[in-house]
């Protein structure tokens, strides 16, 4: 990793006395400070496409998506999916369960539990209505525009502050 050199003190009209020289040196640093800077952002740019392709590696790796044929109807709240055995999932994970024939229709939330293949989700995003029994379980991430016009629910009361059990995301600013 290359370290990028401190330019040196800069000129100030607060002190004519050294201003030319300060601002000579200023002067000689600026092509080193541009070179160091340049090859900073390049090994910046490949560490941000190698951490890119090992979160896609990872989201894709067998052991973070799986399917269920667990007759389930389209809501918020608990929802258990029979699972296959021996996947990644882990209590806080963010995952969506799309209906596989028609992926518009999902459940989305943290996982809440999974042992012996019985994975259990708290399904806070929703959108279709039915109940289907053809689910691909994802791992995803939290993602605020995706929820933005859809309305968030809780299983309980224990958000402070917010009387109803839901809210509904208008707008979101960028982040």
């Amino acid at each position: 990793m290359t370290t990028i050199t401190a330019l040196p003190t800069p000129p100030t009209r607060a002190d004519p006395t050294n201003f030319a020289d300060r601002a000579d040196a200023m002067m000689l640093a600026l092509p080193g400070f541009v070179t160091e800077t340049n090859t900073v952002a390049g090994e910046v740019n490949a560490a941000a496409a190698a951490a890119a392709a090992s979160a896609s590696t990872a989201i894709n790796a067998p052991g973070t998506s799986g399917t269920s044929t667990s007759s389930l109807a389209i809501g918020t709240g608990a929802k258990s999916f029979n699972n296959q055995a021996g996947k990644a999932w882990a209590i806080g994970m963010f995952v969506i369960a799309a209906r596989t024939a028609a992926p518009a229709n999902y459940m989305y939330g943290q996982v809440t539990g999974f042992a012996g293949g019985t994975l259990t989700i708290n399904c806070s995003v929703i959108n279709g209505a039915g109940t289907f029994a053809d689910w691909t379980i994802s791992l995803t991430s939290p993602d605020l525009p995706t929820l933005i016009g859809k309305t968030i629910a809780y299983a309980d009361n224990t958000m402070p502050g917010v009387a109803s059990q839901g809210f509904a995301i208008a707008a979101a600013a960028a982040l």
